[in-house]
């Protein structure tokens, strides 16, 4: 209700609807963008990682093994050159975890955001026709609520 007591017009909630829907789309835009942002950064964190970890578990075996004949990779070095491969791995794998982590809560965001959209979508399917029954809007103003909704409608494939 208004101020005065009056409801809203058609007019009036189809465009808050129509806005609500527009800020919506541009929180799907910048969460997706994030998602593809945070893939690329977990491919190449494991990317990193799997080379690291096979580098360093291959310089403790070997050096374990006695690969290594040099006087400098005593046993104190080798149980060093194991404890950072171990440590390079799991703290790897951590990381990695806390990525996927995160990027599973963008992906919930994400799937939250295109009901939300398709909801408001609906809703101003409705409220759309309710407008049109009552023949007050311009020919101009009908055609730039059109423009707005054929840009949110690329959501309703999604």
């Amino acid at each position: 209700m208004s101020a005065g007591g009056l409801a809203p017009s058609p007019e009036s909630e189809l465009d808050e609807l129509i806005a609500l829907a527009e800020q919506t789309t541009a929180s799907k835009d910048a969460l997706e963008t994030e998602l593809e942002k945070g893939r690329s950064q977990l491919w190449l964190l494991f990317s990193v990682t799997t080379v690291g970890s096979v580098i360093s578990m291959m310089a403790a075996i070997s050096a374990l093994l006695g690969g290594f004949q040099l006087a400098q990779y005593t046993i104190p070095s080798q149980i060093i050159l194991i404890v950072m491969a171990l440590l390079f791995s799991v703290g790897g794998g951590y990381m990695i975890t806390r990525r996927i982590s995160f990027l599973q809560h963008i992906k919930r965001d994400l799937q939250l955001e295109r009901e939300i959209c398709l909801s408001l979508l609906s809703m101003i399917d409705d409220q759309i026709q309710r407008v049109l029954r009552r023949q007050t809007l311009s020919p101009v103003a009908l055609a730039t609520i059109q423009i707005r909704i054929k840009r949110l409608d690329r959501f309703r494939d999604k």
